[in-house]
């Protein structure tokens, strides 16, 4: 057998017993080793987020007297409740305040009107943002956890997914002595930067919250490991590389002054102000009418694929589908491309984050039924009309949101049928 034949067979049998694998743990560390064998683009991304996993690891278990001891539940009443001497000339400001939208009932006709997306209707609240300017406050590690002077958590600004507060990471984590910084800095750090979805609903637009202070601004702070299009975004959005200050895990910086708006998360992370910020910051003010037909593949994701995408993208070729990997475009090419497109089809993921630039499209999500998200709201910010097809999920043992799926044909047509004719 030769080394091909052999790397062929220890794959094919590392995703064989994988797929009959029920500890989910066990299923990711058989899916790693997998990658790792296959190479490529793949074996980087496994092997740089293990070492990373690995780094955190070891700094929570690096002692430090530096961690923070309490928790302020609400900087509202913080403030009223009187702040630390150290950080008088503090403030708050409501920036944006609090507003309803009315989401549109998705749309689908495969028949399984069972999906929770049939109940996301109806009219939503937006809490209002705001931003606050602290004195000395401190930001500690690459998720930017504000603590004020007297070492106390500020939960408005710091959230861990699936931890409440008190359990989150910072009280754990190695910290390093404070490094006092004058001047003025502002932060849009989050525990999930890295990620596009979140970059562009959650960080970025914290930056509309400080526009009236741009000019007092010296640094903005952000992780440290930027990917294009963090550096794109953000060069758009005047703050050029020379401007950033790069916080990486573990530093704890002591800031004069320290600008922090509020998270745009939870139910607020597609609020209204944030689409339209989004929208007039990046849409070209000469642009075509919308007419193009967009497929946003995931091809080149890890997981949480269309099994059977070599099909679908042969019949939506086809009806004159543009076949699109978002990764290959440059930033302003995925504004473009949705800011022009009268039809937007894609899997769930992050790709379809982009649909926030779509001008009355017409958008079809395709799901997993093991894992349901939904850009829906994010749709009806635009004008634009959400429907969504679920597929059939593949046999294995995968954890729900990695989980693989098909779609089926017949129900592809017809759903695009139904969108053409209304």
């Amino acid at each position: 057998m030769d080394e091909s034949s052999s790397k062929q067979y220890i794959v094919s049998k590392t995703r064989s017993l994988r797929q009959r694998e029920k500890n989910q743990t066990l299923w990711k560390v058989l899916f790693i080793l997998e990658q790792i064998i296959i190479g490529g683009k793949n074996r980087r991304i496994v092997t740089n987020t293990f070492i990373k996993k690995l780094k955190h690891f070891i700094n929570l278990h690096r002692p430090s007297p530096y961690h923070p001891k309490e928790i302020i539940y609400s900087v509202e009443k913080w403030f009223e409740n009187g702040i630390h001497p150290q950080m008088e000339g503090s403030w708050r400001k409501t920036i944006v305040p609090e507003n309803k939208v009315f989401r549109e009932k998705a749309k689908n006709i495969n028949g399984k009107l069972d999906s929770p997306l049939d109940k996301w209707h109806g009219y939503h609240s937006y809490p209002p943002a705001y931003l606050c300017l602290l004195k000395n406050a401190n930001i500690v590690n690459e998720n930017g956890v504000v603590i004020s002077h007297d070492n106390k958590v500020y939960s408005d600004f710091t959230y861990q997914i699936g931890k409440p507060i008190e359990k989150n990471d910072v009280f754990r984590f190695h910290i390093r002595k404070p490094e006092n910084k004058m001047g003025c800095f502002a932060t849009i750090t989050s525990s999930e930067s890295s990620g596009y979805f979140h970059w562009m609903l959650e960080c970025l637009p914290r930056i509309k919250l400080i526009e009236n202070y741009i000019d007092d601004i010296d640094f903005l702070i952000v992780p440290d490991n930027l990917k294009k299009f963090h550096i794109e975004t953000l060069d758009l959005l005047g703050f050029p590389e020379e401007r950033l200050y790069r916080i990486r895990n573990s530093m704890n910086i002591q800031c004069e002054n320290l600008f922090v708006p509020s998270l745009p998360i939870r139910n607020a992370l597609m609020s209204t102000w944030v689409c339209e910020f989004l929208r007039e910051s990046f849409v070209p003010e000469y642009i075509a009418n919308p007419h193009r037909l967009i497929y946003i593949s995931r091809k080149d994701a890890l997981y949480r694929k269309i099994e059977n995408e070599d099909e679908v993208e042969g019949y939506l070729k086809e009806k004159g589908f543009e076949i699109l990997q978002m990764s290959k475009l440059s930033f302003k090419e995925q504004v473009r491309a949705c800011a022009e497109a009268k039809i937007v089809i894609g899997p769930h993921g992050a790709g379809l984050t982009n649909i926030v630039f779509c001008r009355n499209a017409k958008i079809l999500e395709l799901f997993s039924p093991s894992y349901l998200g939904g850009f829906s709201i994010l749709a009806n910010h635009g004008r634009n009309e959400y429907w969504y097809l679920l597929g059939d999920d593949t046999p294995g043992n995968s954890p729900p949101s990695w989980r693989n799926f098909r779609i089926d044909i017949k129900d592809l047509d017809l759903t695009l049928n139904n969108m053409l004719k209304e």
